[in-house]
């Protein structure tokens, strides 16, 4: 028991007492300059994928606007929120029952959020 405490005192104290980490540095694994390029590139390119995309980046870069699918608004995004919403993007982007160009849409946003989150692509 003695051991055991002994180990977990010394790693306390090689942990620094505050590690400065800027939520602006990193959204989950990418920087906001490379989702604020990927926007850039989405808004170019049109179509209801491309569309989604661009919305689901803005919505990352500015979280005080309405989530592109569920809607949400959040102060500060956390991975749990991205990933949330980038499931709700999953389920419309397979829903059936909604029009193509809303699931291409949803599609868009559903990929996007993975890239943001470091997911690897979705399979059709």
């Amino acid at each position: 028991m003695a051991a055991a405490s002994a180990v977990q005192e010394s790693v306390q104290e090689s942990v620094p007492e505050s590690v400065p980490e800027s939520v602006q540095d990193f959204i989950a694994v990418r920087t906001p300059e490379e989702i604020d390029r990927a926007a850039c590139a989405a808004g170019a390119d049109g179509g209801p994928e491309a569309d989604g995309a661009a919305a689901a980046y803005r919505w990352v870069l500015d979280p005080g606007t309405p989530a592109p699918i569920s809607g949400a608004v959040h102060e500060l995004l956390t991975d749990g929120e991205l990933a949330a919403e980038e499931r709700a993007a999953i389920q419309a982007a397979r829903d059936c029952a909604r029009p193509g160009e809303e699931r291409r849409r949803a599609r868009g946003v559903a990929d996007a959020l993975g890239w943001v989150l470091g997911f690897a692509p979705l399979d059709e």
